[in-house]
């Protein structure tokens, strides 16, 4: 499945994740594959659904607040959004992708001082440890929400 994203292949992907979940209906992986491919579908409430799902199994997956926040961002629902990058980052300072949306949906809430706070915040995590430097495995987060952002926020 997670290749299959990567190849952007989400129905393919959809697919293997579904087969996982009845082989094994606990598993937080495939949940998280699953609101992944929700969100590539524009199924958000879906997504919306299996991440409240996942929680409940899975407590300590910061990444799933990253998804659920651009779920939340592409609704245009940028005040909840907030708050998942929030929790995100919380549970991991050092990660830049937490930081980055929180920048992004700080210039969109015009809060241009947290905006550049959070953008120093990416620089200086990417320069310590550069994605291609790191250990870090599994999707690109990073890359999933930054491509579904707007010109105007990109700038």
């Amino acid at each position: 499945g997670e290749a299959q994203l990567a190849q952007n292949k989400p129905d393919e992907a959809e697919k293997n994740f579904l087969k996982v979940l009845a082989l094994d209906p606990l598993s937080a992986n495939a949940r998280f594959g699953l609101v992944i491919v929700y969100q590539e579908q524009g199924k958000f409430d879906d997504a919306l659904r299996l991440a409240d799902e996942m929680s409940w199994l899975a407590e300590d997956f910061p990444q799933l607040h990253l998804i659920v926040g651009n779920v939340y961002f592409l609704k245009g629902d940028y005040d909840s959004a907030i708050v998942h990058a929030e929790k995100q980052v919380e549970m991991e300072p050092n990660e830049p992708a937490g930081h980055y949306m929180l920048a992004l949906l700080s210039k969109l809430k015009g809060r241009n001082s947290q905006a550049e706070w959070e953008f120093e915040q990416v620089r200086s995590l990417l320069q310590k440890d550069p994605p291609m430097n790191s250990d870090r495995k599994g999707i690109d987060l990073l890359n999933l929400f930054s491509k579904k952002t707007t010109k105007e926020t990109r700038k």
